[in-house]
């Protein structure tokens, strides 16, 4: 008995996921709230005053008239730095002649909103990126926005890819090369169905294609940690395991289908099919992990710098299909 619960609480968590997302969804042009009843923690809309903790100031709070500032938000982009949220805002504005405001707290995180797109950082791994995504989303419920997508744009470690190659996430996986998000509720654990959106991840594939940028859709493994989760043998602490260890399970990750490695993307996953946003994930692999685990060794302060632009002009040319270009400034 106590060695099919956790099974039996995987399973069942997973079918809740995957049924909440099919309720949520709604065919494309249609209006669904980033929130859907049954889906929304109702707990929030009833206190006296809500707050975001994290990013809120005087111009961002729930005091404000919200549906003006960020009600016609459809798409939000985020990467871990706040200098790659400032990157995206400068492209965007750029290309879509759209002007860019800055917004919410700085302690943090960087939130930029240029048009109907918000530009965020979310910082290094997924507690820090939970927190945003709570904070945001129900600044995004306040305002009444409807039909909105996610898109995490970041750099990671290539698994038997060639540095360069964009890895657009078909599925998260977690450390244990496992389809799932796992966190501890009231000291239960609880699992999560970490599934991207399918037909996003084919558009930003496309786009990545047109603008000359080798391309996969595959699985993205997402740790709690940069060294010994990605197996890695360059940290401070004695690993317990040997180069040889490293590489059969480097091997194992390969043959599961996961092509990179980064810090975020299950997290991402499950919190977009909890509320049935769309949800997707693209990250440059800097380095190919089959081949070591130093960055510099595998690639030029130059040909880095390329690649990690190289999300941004995939997930720009995505958003040519959904926004009005700025003629004049070309691509």
């Amino acid at each position: 008995k106590h060695l099919l619960t956790p099974l039996f609480v995987f399973v069942r968590s997973t079918a809740e996921a995957i049924m909440s997302r099919a309720r949520s969804r709604s065919p494309r042009g249609g209006k669904k709230p980033v929130l859907p009843d049954g889906l929304k923690n109702p707990n929030f809309e009833a206190l006296a005053e809500d707050h975001f903790f994290h990013i809120e100031d005087a111009g961002l709070n729930t005091r404000v008239d919200l549906k003006a500032k960020l009600g016609d938000v459809k798409f939000v982009l985020m990467g871990g730095p706040p200098e790659r949220a400032e990157f995206m805002a400068e492209k965007l504005s750029s290309t879509f002649g759209l002007a860019a405001e800055a917004m919410g707290s700085k302690e943090r995180y960087r939130l930029i909103k240029v048009g109907p797109v918000m530009a965020i950082s979310h910082g290094i791994g997924m507690p820090s990126m939970s927190i945003v995504l709570h904070e945001l989303t129900k600044a995004l419920h306040y305002a009444g926005c409807k039909d909105v997508t996610y898109v995490r744009l970041g750099t990671s470690g290539g698994v038997g890819v060639e540095p360069g190659t964009l890895v657009v996430a078909s599925h998260g996986v977690n450390a244990a090369l496992e389809c799932k998000y796992e966190t501890t509720v009231l000291g239960k654990k609880k699992a999560f169905d970490t599934a991207f959106d399918p037909e996003v991840a084919e558009e930003l594939a496309a786009a990545a294609k047109r603008v000359g940028h080798p391309v996969v859709i595959a699985k993205t493994m997402a740790t709690d940690d940069y060294y010994e989760e990605q197996a890695r043998l360059d940290g401070a602490l004695a690993t317990g395991y040997t180069e040889s260890e490293k590489m059969a399970f480097l091997k194992q990750v390969y043959d599961s289908g996961v092509r990179n490695m980064e810090m975020e993307g299950t997290a991402l996953a499950a919190f977009c099919g909890r509320t049935g946003i769309r949800g997707a994930l693209i990250c440059a692999a800097l380095l190919d992990r089959l081949k070591g685990d130093q960055t510099p060794e595998q690639a030029s302060p130059e040909q880095i710098s390329a690649w990690n632009q190289g999300t941004i002009h995939a997930v720009i040319e995505w958003l040519r299909t959904k926004l009005p270009t700025n003629d004049a400034a070309g691509r």
